[in-house]
Order: C-alpha cells, then structure tokens, then sequence
C-alpha cells in the first residue's frame, strides 16, 4: 500500500483504530474540532492528528480532575 494513503483513516478504518462503533466515528467526522481534511464529500483523518487530538483531550481531561476527590 502507498506509504502516504496509510497516514489517513476513512470513517470506518477510524472507527476500528479508535476502536469505537461506526456511528460514534461519524459522530467524531462532524466535531468541527476533530481533524480532518474534506474533499468534496468525502473526509479523512490524518492519524497523526488524530492521535494529537487525543493526547490534547485527555490532558485536558486529566487537568479537570486534578483536586476533585
């Protein structure tokens, strides 16, 4: 497979690397903070962005939690 089209996940291919069900994956497509890039109708997600994301969410999470107990 082309080394550049594995950078990127289609919906489905996003629902299984995030290993969540294919309607919280679109779900996800329609989050306008959620990295994508759009061609017409048609979105992909950059993994590296995707993980980026995630990283930023879950310290934002993380710095939410802090002192409640």
């Amino acid at each position: 497979m082309n080394r550049i089209i594995e950078c990127y996940l289609n919906v489905k291919e996003l629902s299984k690397y995030l290993q969540i069900n294919y309607a919280e994956a679109r779900g996800l497509a329609k989050d306008p903070s959620f990295p994508k890039i759009i061609f017409g109708e048609r979105k992909v997600f950059p993994k590296d962005q995707v993980l980026a994301w995630m990283d930023k969410r879950s310290l934002l999470i993380k710095e939410s939690s802090i002192g409640k107990s």
